[in-house]
């Protein structure tokens, strides 16, 4: 499916946000802070903001390689400045996937990825609903 198909989808939908600020150790393991933002660009929208920590397996398993398998030829054009981060964690990994994940981002606002794209990407981050939603 395509944005075209999105009935009733408007041309400047929310915008989403993710980094990677820092990095900790616990347990014998990585762990990536990643910090997600999701802003519903309409007037008076409640902008969520979360904290979604994951180690690079992760990132890489569920997420970087089955966008990268969607994509087939055009995941070069869309990230290929960007490259995704070296297996086994080196030095720079988090530089690495701050930049990956800046560009996944831009990919989804500018809908360069498939709707698909955009959902696995807020499904594996626990986007939390917006409060409106939470009371109902």
């Amino acid at each position: 499916r395509t944005w075209a198909d999105a009935a009733g989808t408007a041309r400047k939908g929310p915008s989403v946000s993710l980094s990677v600020n820092q990095h900790l150790e616990q347990v014998g393991h990585t762990w990536y802070l990643v910090k997600c933002t999701l802003l519903n660009n309409k007037e008076n929208a409640e902008m969520l903001e979360w904290e979604s920590p994951r180690r690079l397996v992760q990132l890489r398993g569920e997420l970087h390689d089955r966008i990268k398998f969607s994509m087939d030829s055009e995941y070069s054009s869309v990230f290929g400045a960007t490259p995704f981060a070296q297996t086994g964690g080196p030095s720079g990994t988090t530089n690495r996937l701050c930049n990956w994940l800046g560009s996944l981002a831009a990919a989804i606002n500018n809908r360069k990825v498939s709707p698909a794209v955009a959902a696995l990407t807020l499904s594996f981050f626990h986007t939390p609903l917006p409060s409106q939603l939470e009371r109902a």
